[in-house]
């Protein structure tokens, strides 16, 4: 931890709200779920770069993901402490607190990831099997995922859902569409096969993901309802129909357009040409 701050006076300069009186050393349990959730993304090399080489946007990016999700991960214990003492901490008071760090914990994050895309000589990161995977998936960017369905243009969130791109892909959209012809990279029919995709992958996300790892539009959602019927599974639900009602109706009007497509041949792993801006995997 003091890799990274020494004392607790240089975390609150990356945090909100921190309490001068907290001992650095009863937050080492939080920075350890911290580094857990940074390198699960960026991996260990590259935390272990960022440390020793402390290339100043990068480091001070890093040291804002760490500080809120550290913060993120210790509010539970500081409520308690408030609670059991003069000062009372509304639930709601509670849950902006977190929103908080949580928000600012992705915006770091995005920076992250934003800066290791765009610096080729972060070897580490090209490496990594996030980075890979993606050359291989249908959607290839935030932005691109972005055009679709709003998520903040976040590669944060991009590259939380890439195994479920990729399970889509392969589950839903390749017993559908079988030719390469009708996947041409701005064609009309490739938007509505890729905005498909992308409406899916939020209707699992909201099913399976933690709520800090939605976009903050959903936690809204999520919160929203949450007022109404008082029951997270069921906000979960209901979102989760939202995204599906409209999911199938494309998968209806995507099979209606490949019935009165004239063409009928399978794809082929030989079909994966260089010059190709898209991938199918077998």
């Amino acid at each position: 931890m003091r890799q990274f701050f020494t004392d607790i006076s240089e975390l609150s300069e990356y945090a909100p709200g921190v309490d001068s009186s907290i001992e650095l050393i009863t937050l080492k349990p939080s920075f350890r779920t911290s580094r857990q959730k940074i390198t699960e993304m960026v991996t260990l090399p590259v935390w272990e770069k960022v440390a020793e080489e402390r290339t100043e946007e990068l480091f001070e990016n890093f040291l804002s993901a760490i500080a809120n999700r550290m913060m993120y991960e210790h509010s539970i214990f500081l409520a308690v402490a408030k609670n059991a003492g003069e000062q009372k901490l509304y639930k709601y008071q509670h849950e902006e607190i977190k929103d908080i760090y949580v928000s600012n914990f992705w915006t770091a994050m995005n920076n992250i990831l934003q800066y290791l895309d765009s610096h080729p000589d972060y070897a580490e990161w090209k490496d990594s099997k996030h980075y890979k995977d993606r050359q291989n998936l249908i959607i290839k960017s935030a932005e691109e995922f972005d055009h679709y369905y709003a998520i903040d243009s976040s590669p944060y969130f991009y590259y939380k859902v890439q195994f479920l791109i990729r399970k889509i892909y392969s589950d839903e959209i390749k017993s559908r569409v079988k030719k390469i012809s009708l996947l041409q990279e701005d064609s009309e029919f490739a938007s509505k096969v890729k905005r498909a995709l992308c409406y899916n992958v939020m209707a699992e996300a909201v099913m399976t993901f933690d709520l800090t790892e939605l976009p903050r539009s959903i936690r809204y959602d999520f919160n929203h309802e949450y007022e109404k019927t008082g029951s997270i599974p069921q906000s979960r639900e209901k979102l989760n129909d939202y995204f599906m009602k409209q999911v199938l109706a494309w998968y209806k009007a995507i099979e209606t357009e490949i019935s009165l497509s004239k063409e009928s041949v399978d794809i082929e792993v030989s079909d994966n040409k260089e010059e190709n801006n898209y991938y199918f995997m077998s």
